[in-house]
């Protein structure tokens, strides 16, 4: 299981992608577009929106397109950067909405699970 965030210090999440995938330079353009279009259309007009991800190889040479490259920036983090500690809290995130999405699974499985052993 993947998960790509995009997330706004204020906002929190504001674009996710989850799923079996790998994350191909492809797979990270449409999510970036898709994160491009939903940001232009969540903050006001005129505004520059700054997208700030790391330098890794599917992230790299991303394209916005044409009519969004004067409102839209990308920035790519240099290496080990502080900056990227808190993108931990990402990971905090991503464990928070797996555990929300694994629970009902669990509690069907657990009440699976004592249903045969009563049956035994």
């Amino acid at each position: 299981m993947k998960i790509i965030l995009a997330i706004n210090q204020e906002l929190g999440v504001v674009h996710h992608q989850l799923g079996q995938f790998t994350v191909t330079r492809e797979v990270f353009q449409e999510f970036a577009t898709q994160l491009i279009d939903q940001a232009v259309n969540m903050f006001p007009a005129g505004e520059i929106i700054h997208i700030v991800y790391d330098g890794a190889r599917p992230h790299l040479n991303i394209v916005v397109p044409g009519q969004l490259q004067h409102s839209v920036l990308l920035r790519i983090l240099p290496p080990y950067s502080l900056f990227s500690i808190p993108l931990n809290r990402c990971l905090l995130m991503c464990i928070d909405i797996l555990v929300h999405l694994i629970e009902p699974i669990l509690n069907i499985l657990g009440a699976q699970l004592l249903q045969s052993r009563r049956k035994r």
